[in-house]
């Protein structure tokens, strides 16, 4: 499973975690989990709290998980 797949499964719950969470889950360097985030943050699938260093999925994108 792709990188960008394995964080939106992570993600789909709706809460916020951690960046350091996610990376200890998804088993990737920083660097590669930053981009990933970014890449999904610019296309509106996650919030994105650089200053609370946090991520969950957009509340629209998380609705097509429910169907």
């Amino acid at each position: 499973m792709a990188a960008i797949d394995r964080a939106l499964e992570i993600l789909k719950d709706g809460k916020w975690h951690s960046l350091d969470a996610l990376m200890d889950e998804l088993r990737l360097p920083k660097k590669v989990v930053e981009r990933v985030l970014r890449f999904l943050a610019e296309f509106e699938f996650i919030r994105l709290d650089e200053e609370k260093q946090r991520v969950k999925i957009d509340h629209e994108i998380q609705g097509l998980y429910a169907k």
